[in-house]
């Protein structure tokens, strides 16, 4: 009997921690696939969010260079309405060369054919910035034996057109420096009449590098395009399955810009997240399945451990005494018990057989007095 109660104690607590356990797992199983399904939309959301904005952040920097360098185009534009002295509009410009150390490293003036001079078709006045800082006249597009400038697409694009206006250039290689250029364009006007356009070429050399800088800086892939899509940069962009890609075009150039995360896709850093938020509540669950095998050990494994050894003890008699408040099943279990034994000692105490009585035993004094 012994060793049956023992197997029936053994078994309860078995059972229970068998179903906590099974408890545990699909209760994480389902609380995982819910809370993917749950954290996973708005948090790959916030995470392309964040790609993207940096995808602004990155465009407002690339434009900021080209849009301040525009300053020097007005400038040159101002000059060539109001210094009529070629000498002095010569010596003007090679100051604004000389003092700008921002992208742009050449421009100028390029006058209507033969405005400035009746017999002299092109008269150009175009500088360019050395990497020393000497600031060189070219004289390259004055050549009467070419076709002129003013048949050139950065020229004919802003002829005529109102004086505010402003045209971006294709991406090109420049043949003497082999550096990655671009040029802006606008017309100036003398007396409310086109005179000529005034240009300035901004090297994209230092704005690469800057790009590359700023993707190795924060992980990212890059491409930068410019109107055409052609590629003007990139920077470790690599494609893969699934992966987000933000775009955008910006500035009046109509450049686009496309941005992955280059190390950690967004479909990583979801899968992380998601796991962080798991990991952080098994512990609690643990603790609270501890708790509450705890509970199911102290109010319903104990007292049916106790019954069992109270009914083995009381089996020739008596009833169950444990101390047992509770109004529950366990108590209902024990009261009738209780008086299922109190009954059962009634009903044996009505058929029990009377007792037999004994035979008297003569006084000793008579048993010595009886003849032999």
């Amino acid at each position: 009997m012994v060793l049956q109660k023992s197997v029936i104690k053994e078994s309860l607590k078995k059972k229970s921690i068998i179903a906590l356990a099974v408890y545990l797992a699909v209760f994480i199983a389902i609380f995982g696939s819910i809370t993917y399904w749950v954290v996973e939309s708005p948090v790959r959301a916030k995470l392309e969010q964040n790609l993207d904005i940096r995808s602004e952040f990155l465009a407002a920097e690339i434009s900021e260079p080209l849009h301040s360098s525009l300053g020097v185009l007005k400038s040159i534009a101002a000059m060539g309405e109001t210094i009529s002295d070629r000498q002095s509009l010569d010596r003007a410009l090679r100051q604004v060369f000389k003092l700008n150390d921002g992208i742009a490293v050449s421009g100028g003036i390029w006058p209507e054919p033969y405005s400035i001079d009746p017999n002299v078709k092109l008269a150009s006045l175009f500088y360019n910035r050395t990497s020393t800082g000497e600031v060189d006249k070219i004289d390259l597009w004055n050549n009467p034996q070419t076709a002129g400038y003013h048949i050139e697409p950065w020229y004919t694009s802003v002829k005529d057109k109102p004086s505010n206006t402003i045209s971006w250039s294709e991406v090109y290689v420049d043949p003497y420096t082999h550096v990655q250029m671009i040029t802006a364009s606008a017309p100036y006007y003398i007396d409310g009449n086109f005179a000529g356009v005034a240009t300035v070429d901004l090297s994209l050399e230092n704005l690469i590098g800057f790009v590359k800088s700023k993707a190795r800086e924060h992980d990212l892939g890059v491409i930068v395009r410019d109107a055409n899509q052609q590629v003007i940069t990139e920077h470790n962009f690599r494609v893969e399955r699934d992966i987000y890609i933000s775009k955008l075009s910006f500035g009046e150039f109509n450049w686009s810009l496309e941005v992955v995360n280059a190390r950690r896709l967004v479909a990583d850093e979801v899968a992380d997240i998601v796991k962080s938020v798991e990991l952080g509540i098994v512990p609690v669950m643990l603790l609270c399945l501890m708790f509450g095998y705890y509970l199911i050990n102290q109010y319903l494994i104990k007292p049916i451990a106790i019954i069992a050894k109270e009914v083995d003890e009381s089996r020739h008699g008596g009833s169950i005494d444990i101390n047992y408040r509770s109004p529950d099943e366990i108590r209902y279990l024990i009261d009738s018990f209780n008086q299922k034994t109190v009954y059962l000692d009634q009903e044996r105490m009505k058929h029990k057989p009377p007792l037999k009585p004994k035979p008297r035993s003569l006084p000793h004094c008579l048993m010595r007095s009886v003849p032999q």
